[in-house]
């Protein structure tokens, strides 16, 4: 008996555990087709088995990669005749994934360290626990990601759509605000009468949001993650304006428009020559005001301010601004802190002023941030 009839129990077998449904009946079959055939080349012994043991298109594209991983094993001699499974099997799933087929994966847990992990049948995937690598940085803190983790956030997790509503513009339609007769008369005649009505709908329109960035020392370590992240809703969102502030306020939307990131913070960092200084919020917010109002803000707009609140002063002046620019919005700001606010922690002017006058959210993780980017179109993704 050849060395092909004492090793096809391990092909027979690995097919088993390939989905095959082949019985004692067909390893009969096998044995006699090989020893028909006899001392032949690899081509004939593979058309003998093909046509006793394939079923259909699906089993001969398999067993064609099985088979050549079974004779590729037999043709060594310094293996011992009788196989090891996992090799075998690892081998039939690298063929399968060569050819481009879909592997059935083996569901496997991690074994201790220092073990070697065995194969089964198909792809061996291992399965880890707790939360995986997305999920941990999205739950990390914004100043100790990396620029390629936060890349990786921001491709998978960024909002699906961008800010929209609702416009003063009307277009007609089957349901809407208001009944429109123009409409009714001259769409929904129906023979001699009119029995279809049409409506006046409310268009959407994006949504303008002005960003206010908060450049100075104590924000030091969220400086570039944040520009980063507002790089990335500029590119998708059509009326967003970011200002950011230390010592002064500069316009940073035009920057934030250019394709590359890395181009984007050259850009910022060449117009913020005044990062890393003292905090003026409300020197800032005054020249928002008398610079930008009705342009970079306007009545519709949702006003963001994104900084710790650390303004030394009275707080009388931020105050003020604050309360101006909620009446002149008709709703209130949005404070987006990276580090967090509790009220009964408040000491200082300026922070209850912030707390008087706007709405509090923490962003110091990519997941927080996201959650307060959706509250501005009222939490609707």
């Amino acid at each position: 008996m050849n060395a092909a009839v004492e090793n096809l129990g391990v092909l027979m077998r690995s097919l088993r555990r390939l989905q095959f449904k082949l019985g004692p009946k067909d390893w009969e079959a096998g044995v006699q087709a090989l020893e028909m055939v006899g001392e032949c080349d690899r081509a004939t012994m593979r058309a003998a088995l093909k046509a006793q043991w394939c079923r259909n298109r699906e089993e001969a594209e398999l067993f064609e990669a099985a088979f050549e991983a079974w004779v590729g094993l037999l043709r060594r001699p310094e293996r011992p005749s009788i196989l090891y499974q996992e090799t075998y099997l690892t081998a039939v799933a690298r063929q399968r994934r060569g050819a481009r087929l879909n592997p059935a994966p083996n569901w496997l847990m991690r074994f201790p360290e220092g073990s070697e992990t065995r194969f089964d049948e198909g792809l061996a995937v291992t399965l880890t626990r707790g939360a995986s690598r997305q999920e941990t940085l999205a739950e990390t803190r914004l100043d100790r990601l990396s620029d390629g983790e936060l890349a990786l956030l921001l491709e998978g997790m960024r909002p699906s759509k961008p800010l929209t509503m609702k416009a003063h513009r009307t277009h007609p339609g089957r349901t809407g605000v208001a009944w429109s007769p123009r409409e009714t008369m001259r769409r929904g005649q129906v023979g001699s009468e009119w029995v279809t009505l049409w409506f006046d709908s409310l268009e959407r329109e994006p949504m303008p949001v002005t960003v206010l960035l908060d450049l100075s020392g104590s924000m030091q370590g969220y400086h570039r993650p944040l520009v980063i992240v507002l790089h990335a809703l500029a590119r998708r969102e059509r009326r967003l304006h970011v200002f950011a502030f230390s010592t002064r306020l500069t316009a940073l939307s035009r920057a934030l428009r250019y394709v590359h990131v890395d181009q984007a913070l050259s850009e910022v960092a060449l117009l913020t020559p005044d990062r890393g200084g003292g905090t003026l919020l409300s020197q800032s917010l005054e020249a928002l005001w008398r610079r930008e109002r009705g342009r970079g803000v306007g009545p519709r707009s949702r006003l963001v301010l994104i900084s710790d609140g650390m303004e030394d002063g009275d707080g009388v002046d931020l105050g003020v601004w604050l309360s101006r620019f909620s009446r002149y919005l008709g709703r209130p700001i949005y404070w987006w802190n990276p580090y967090g606010v509790q009220r009964e922690n408040v000491r200082t002017p300026s922070l209850e002023a912030l707390i008087t006058f706007t709405e509090p959210h923490r962003i110091g993780t990519v997941n927080e941030l996201w959650r307060a980017w959706e509250s501005l179109n009222g939490g609707r993704k």
